[in-house]
């Protein structure tokens, strides 16, 4: 019942912001606060009057790339509509590729990371994997957003923290 009552709501709403995200994006359990990702909380930014809702679609550990092809993309898509926003923030699980290094193993098998552009601004990616460029994985996004009269908003991605030998962790 509850999650009927949710989903209209979601499509009575004048406006929807749909969040396609990683971790820093993603909900988390009561149980797990103060761990939260930033648009658990972004719905209660706006008057609670049920015309703004936000549908977060973050999922910790995603790339902008198993994102879209593990099918989380594809699930929000029946509730889209012409005018709402699609807010893409990615990046975090996406930065672990290195040019230098053209197969990472796990990494790539997982459908983890992608390529940053070069110094230069061009795409970097394994010979015939284009898909492997974080610019290209972004892409994806867009067409479909424009194509279906939304708007699509491109967000920073967060920064790692990084422990003083240049591991992931707390400094």
């Amino acid at each position: 019942v509850y999650a009927r009552c949710q989903l209209d709501e979601i499509k009575k709403a004048k406006t929807r912001i749909f969040i396609v995200g990683d971790s820093t994006a993603a909900n988390y359990e009561k149980l797990r606060f103060p761990c939260m990702g930033w648009a658990q909380a972004f719905e209660q930014q706006f008057r609670h009057d049920g015309s703004v809702k936000v549908v977060n679609g973050g999922r910790a550990g995603h790339s902008s790339r198993d994102f879209y092809y593990e099918g989380w993309f594809r699930q929000m898509q029946p509730l889209m509509q012409p005018g709402d926003y699609l807010f893409i923030q990615m990046g975090h699980n996406d930065q672990n590729c290195n040019s230098a290094k053209a197969v990472r193993g796990a990494a790539d098998v997982a459908n983890l990371c992608t390529y940053p552009n070069d110094a230069a601004g061009k795409r970097q990616f394994p010979q015939g994997k284009p898909d492997m460029s974080f610019q290209n994985a972004l892409e994806r996004y867009i067409p479909y957003a424009r194509q279906h009269q939304m708007t699509p908003v491109l967000l920073t991605p967060t920064t790692r923290v990084k422990n003083a030998q240049g591991k992931d962790g707390t400094p």
